[in-house]
Order: C-alpha cells, then sequence, then structure tokens
C-alpha cells in the first residue's frame, strides 16, 4: 500500500519525535474527503530537512479541517539530491516551464535558475511565477518521495549567472556542440537556451566561462526536451 505524503508545517527548525503537527487546511481536506484516511494511519512528511514518518493521531472534520499528525522517526536527508545536477534554464512559455519544474524535481536536480536572455520569454511577475514553481515542486516531491526541496531561484540575466562560482562540470546543450560525455557527473551544472537558442554572442560568453559545448542525440530537441534528456543522463549516474 503506498504510504500517503504530505508536506510538514514550516519552520526554523525539524520536527522531532513524538511532536504533534497540524497540517494546512488544504492538505488535510485533501486527506479527510479524498484519501479518506483514518487515525492510525501512517504517512510520510517531507520538508527541507528531509522525509519523515509519521501517523494520522486525530481528525477534526469541521471547517476548517485539521489533520493531527504525530511523527514516530526523525526527517532523513538523501546525500544524492543534495549534490544532484544543476539545470540553468531560459525562460519558456508558462506551461512548457512548468512542466520542466515538475519533471526536473522528479529527476533528482537539486537546483534550477530561470534565465533571461535575448531570446528568453519575458517572466512578468517574478513573485508569482515563482511561488508557483515552488507549488508544482512540492508536489512533484511529495509523490516521488523525494526527501528534499529542488532550490528555484529568481530569474536572473545570463551575464549574472555566468558571473558566479560554479562548482562541477559545465555542459552547454548545443545541436552543434560533441557528442554527451561519458565522463559526465551527476553534479554537473548544465544550462540550456530559449526556443530560439542563444545567440552567437551570448554562446560566446558561455564557452569562455568553460562550459563545454555538448549535445544529447541527432534529432534538434525542444529547449524543455533538451533539458529533460540531459537531467535523464546524468540522473542515470546518480542511481
Amino acid at each position: 500500500m503506498r504510504v500517503p505524503r504530505f508536506s510538514a508545517p514550516p519552520g526554523p527548525n525539524a520536527p522531532v519525535l513524538d511532536q504533534l503537527l497540524i497540517l494546512d487546511v488544504a492538505q488535510s481536506r485533501h486527506a479527510i474527503t479524498v484519501l479518506k484516511l483514518k487515525p492510525g494511519r501512517q504517512i510520510q512528511l517531507t520538508g527541507p530537512w528531509g522525509l519523515a514518518p509519521a501517523i494520522v493521531e486525530k481528525i477534526v472534520a469541521s471547517y476548517p479541517p485539521q489533520l493531527l499528525v504525530r511523527l514516530t522517526g526523525s526527517f532523513e536527508k538523501s546525500q544524492g539530491q543534495r549534490c544532484g545536477p544543476k539545470l540553468a534554464l531560459a525562460l519558456l512559455k508558462n506551461p512548457r516551464f512548468d512542466w520542466v519544474v515538475e519533471k526536473v524535481t522528479e529527476l533528482g536536480a537539486s537546483r534550477l535558475t530561470p534565465l533571461t536572455c535575448v531570446r528568453s520569454i519575458p517572466s512578468g511577475q517574478g513573485a508569482l511565477k515563482k511561488a508557483r514553481w515552488a507549488r508544482l515542486s512540492e508536489e512533484a516531491r511529495k509523490q516521488c518521495g523525494r526527501p528534499e526541496p529542488l532550490i528555484i531561484d529568481e530569474p536572473q540575466s545570463l551575464i549574472k549567472f555566468l558571473d558566479q562560482s560554479l562548482s562541477g562540470p559545465t555542459l552547454l546543450l548545443d545541436f552543434n556542440g560533441e557528442p554527451w560525455p561519458t565522463e559526465a557527473a551527476f553534479h554537473s551544472v548544465v544550462i540550456v537556451g530559449p526556443e530560439g537558442g542563444f545567440t552567437e554572442e551570448e554562446k560566446a560568453l558561455i564557452v569562455d566561462k568553460g562550459f563545454r559545448p555538448v549535445n544529447v542525440g541527432s534529432v534538434r530537441l525542444r529547449a524543455e526536451t533538451a533539458a529533460l534528456a540531459s537531467m535523464v543522463l546524468l540522473a542515470a549516474l546518480g542511481l
């Protein structure tokens, strides 16, 4: 039987063994009306501290609904996901970028940086966008059982991204690049351009920063497909 997963209440510190927690209204409603959970049912809680086992302690069905759960174990983190690949992706049209957020969460990426560049789609309402991406990523994390959240940066310019210190091998997805390197590392940093690709000037800047132009096959892929293909290849190294 699949163990339901829920997000632990936010806070500066990880809840401790035997602590009683109250889930938020949306999760409580889903647990009570859709999942039909009863006291004594085992569940899992996810949070920035990792993944922890818990048990349904009490159900309050009146409005607002409340699901009270008690921690039966400690939060544990996965070392593999902390050192997972980092993806820098030019902003795409809303549904397509949303889809990438969900899938890179499932594939174990540790960080996602939305990029603004010459041919990228303007993001607009950055705070609302980031909140939506965080919500989509959290739902994907609960579904797949990933212990740690995906870090999602504020959208930033290509120049700002390249000016920071990056650890690990750095790869530029480019249809005209060399074949995907067999020696690629799980903790690689991958940068992917927008629908029309990076301009020649942008590409030169990226290569000057040490990024290695590589491709993921002999056919030209859409930006989001290429990004996910690279994450799949790197995720296989982390298994």
